[in-house]
């Protein structure tokens, strides 16, 4: 019975790195990954994405747009301070159909006193979100890839 419970365990924990590692190489094609609608059409798709969950964004120029602060309570020990994030979105044209989705995020927060505004870093996993909803078939190449090398490690 401990030799089941051993190996289902085992099996368990393979199938869980698997996923991360699956997970991981997916974020890492999306960094160079070009969607395969126009521009124009990548960032509406962005906006209605964002809008969805409550998130507003505000354009900023030809397929630029970035959200408003948005703040919220969070608590470390017994510190309690404010953290705030926006999200900001760039297209750019690709070939004559094709598009270079950059979504990033911005956080700051007053943890240590003062206000500490961090660089905005992409978000690989809401590019992933917006290559579902716009190209379900680059979607399932990229989890073909992805799947691949994770399996090939």
């Amino acid at each position: 019975m401990k030799k089941i419970l051993a190996a289902a365990l085992f099996v368990f924990l393979l199938t869980g790195c698997a996923a991360i590692m699956k997970y991981s190489y997916t974020m890492d094609l999306m960094k160079t990954y070009t969607f395969n609608v126009p521009p124009d059409a990548a960032y509406s798709g962005a906006v209605d994405m964002f809008n969805r969950i409550g998130v507003h964004i505000d354009s900023s120029g030809r397929n630029r747009g970035e959200s408003e602060w948005a703040s919220k309570k969070a608590k470390l020990g017994d510190k309690i301070y404010t953290e705030m994030t926006r999200f900001m979105i760039a297209v750019t044209p690709a070939g004559d159909r094709g598009s270079i989705v950059h979504i990033s995020r911005q956080s700051q927060s007053n943890l240590t006193g003062g206000w500490v505004m961090g660089n905005p870093a992409r978000d690989h996993s809401q590019e992933y979100t917006l290559l579902q909803k716009l190209d379900p078939a680059g979607a399932a190449e990229i989890d073909r890839k992805a799947a691949s090398m994770a399996g090939s490690k």
